[in-house]
C-alpha cells in the first residue's frame, strides 16, 4: 500500500486531498504521464486485438475508461476535476487513437501512419472519419468516459483509516 506523507506529517494511503490539512497531494505531471502511457498501449492492444479477432466489445470502452482513470489516481495520487480532465482527455485520446489504428488495419492503410509528407493528409482524414463519421467512436467514448467518471471525488475519511 502506498503511503504519502503530507508536510503537516499526516500519513495518507488514499490519493486525493491530505487527511488533515486539506492540502492536495497529487502530481500533475505524473497524471500526465501515467494518463498517456496507459492510453497508448490500450490504444495500441485495441487495434490490434480488434483487427486480429473482427471483433469489438462494448465492454472494452468501459474498462480502458477504468484503466485508464486508475492508472491516473495511482500514479500521481491525486484527486478531483483537474485529475478527472486528465483521465478523460486521456480515454478519449486514447479510444480515438485505437479506433483509427483498427481502421487503418482494416483498410490496409497503415503506410498512411508513416507519410513523409507534411501535413499528414491520410492520417488526418483516417482521425476525421474515426471521429465524424464511425458512430462507434461515440458509443466507445461515451461507454469509456463513464467508466472512468469517478476521479473528481475525494474518497471518503474512512477509506484512509
Amino acid at each position: 500500500m502506498k503511503v504519502v506523507v503530507c508536510p503537516c506529517g499526516a500519513r495518507n494511503v488514499v490519493g486525493g486531498d491530505c487527511i488533515l490539512c486539506g492540502e492536495p497531494l497529487g502530481s500533475i505531471g505524473a497524471a500526465l504521464a501515467a494518463g498517456a502511457a496507459v492510453a497508448l498501449g490500450l490504444a495500441l492492444a485495441w487495434g490490434v486485438v480488434g483487427w486480429l479477432t473482427g471483433v469489438q466489445a462494448i465492454w472494452f470502452g468501459m474498462f480502458f475508461g477504468v484503466a485508464v482513470s486508475g492508472a491516473v489516481v495511482h500514479f500521481s495520487f491525486g484527486r478531483g476535476w483537474l485529475y478527472q480532465a486528465i483521465a478523460s482527455g486521456a480515454t478519449l485520446g486514447g479510444i480515438v487513437l485505437g479506433e483509427t489504428l483498427l481502421l487503418l488495419l482494416l483498410h490496409g492503410r497503415l503506410g498512411s501512419l508513416l507519410g513523409l509528407e507534411q501535413p499528414n493528409l491520410g492520417l488526418l482524414e483516417a482521425i476525421r472519419f474515426a471521429v465524424v463519421d464511425d458512430s462507434w467512436s461515440l458509443v466507445f467514448g461515451t461507454v469509456g468516459l463513464l467508466g472512468g467518471f469517478w476521479v473528481w471525488k475525494q474518497p471518503d475519511p474512512a477509506e484512509d483509516a
